[in-house]
């Protein structure tokens, strides 16, 4: 499988991938094709048992968001301290005012990189994932023997016997997803019931202010802790669809 690079967090990501499991940033994929002519075939993937438990699924995710808004202020700051620097060379500011302006720009970047550390204990992909880049190379092998065997003088009986064992292997790779994207479903149905929770908080917060029953100060601050914990709800939710999809 080819690599590319995430336009979000700039990292590598594989053509395979519907989205980046780095950042969660959906990707446009763009499959390559082959026409082998001989049996040059990467290994068939072992098929382990896999385990993940919620706490870690929903962290993961959840890192996902907050690792995609790190990565854009990082990019953002990087363009701000190069506007500033260009705006001294051409003599627009004078130089106290860039070197203000260049030190509350690095103290940011201070920031969001010690924020950016204290992810990296995060896992960075989840088992299935792992288990999906299994499926996929185990489909790619199936696709190179079907071609191999119209063009390659390889003999019929050896790829027959290969496209036997790829196929058996496929077979228990999708078993085991199946499993596993069952317990996940059962956790993602948890997650909605907790989303619904947050809205029908949010709904009596609304209603607690119209009825002036708590200050414009708890509203304000109570309101954005729900809509930050939705925000994430609303992210993990729908990136348990897209790891699902095989």
């Amino acid at each position: 499988m080819s690599a590319e690079t995430c336009s979000s967090c700039g990292r590598e990501v594989k053509s395979t991938w519907k989205y980046c499991r780095y950042c969660g940033n959906n990707l446009q994929q763009t499959k390559r094709t082959q026409s082998p002519t001989s049996l040059e075939l990467e290994d068939l993937p072992s098929s382990t048992e896999l385990s993940i438990d919620k706490d870690t699924l929903f962290k993961t995710l959840k890192t996902r968001k907050t690792r995609n808004k790190i990565n854009k202020r990082k990019s953002e700051l990087k363009a701000e301290i190069k506007h500033v620097m260009e705006q001294k060379k051409a003599g627009f500011l004078d130089k106290e005012i860039v070197t203000e302006k260049i030190s509350k720009l690095k103290k940011e970047v201070e920031e969001v990189n010690k924020e950016e550390s204290e992810l990296s204990d995060v896992p960075e992909s989840l088992a299935i994932e792992e288990l999906v880049d299994q499926i996929e190379a185990t489909k790619e092998r199936v696709a190179k023997i079907k071609t191999m065997k119209e063009t390659s003088t390889i003999s019929k009986d050896t790829l027959e016997n290969e496209m036997k064992k790829s196929l058996a292997t496929l077979d228990l790779l999708k078993a085991e997803h199946s499993k596993l994207a069952s317990r996940i479903r059962s956790w993602q149905n948890e997650f909605i019931a907790s989303r619904n929770t947050l809205r029908s908080d949010l709904e009596s917060l609304n209603l607690k202010k119209e009825l002036g029953e708590i200050t414009k100060e708890y509203f304000v601050e109570e309101k954005k802790r729900l809509v930050e914990e939705l925000e994430i709800y609303d992210f993990v939710i729908k990136n348990i669809d897209l790891i699902l999809k095989i």
